[in-house]
C-alpha cells in the first residue's frame, strides 16, 4: 500500500468521522462535562489534572482528524 493511498484513507475515514453526528455528540458531552467539572469548589488537584486532560485529548482528537485531512487537500 503506497503512502499516497494511505494518506487518502486516512483522510476519507477522518472526513466521516468529523461529520458522524453520533460522534460528535458523543465528544462534545464529554468535553463539556469535563470542563464543567472544572468549576466544582471541591475538585482535588488530581480530579482538576484529569478533567483537562480529557478536554485537551477530545479537543486534539479533533485536530488530529481535521490534519489528516488537510493534509489530503
Amino acid at each position: 500500500m503506497s503512502n499516497k493511498y494511505k494518506s487518502e484513507h486516512l483522510s476519507n475515514q477522518a472526513d466521516r468521522l468529523l461529520n458522524d453526528e453520533i460522534l460528535n455528540l458523543a465528544i462534545k458531552t464529554a468535553r463539556d462535562d469535563a470542563l464543567e467539572g472544572l468549576l466544582r469548589n471541591d475538585l482535588t488537584t488530581q480530579e482538576a489534572i484529569e478533567a483537562q486532560a480529557l478536554a485537551r485529548a477530545l479537543d486534539e482528537l479533533n485536530m488530529t482528524l481535521n490534519r489528516y485531512i488537510l493534509a489530503e487537500v
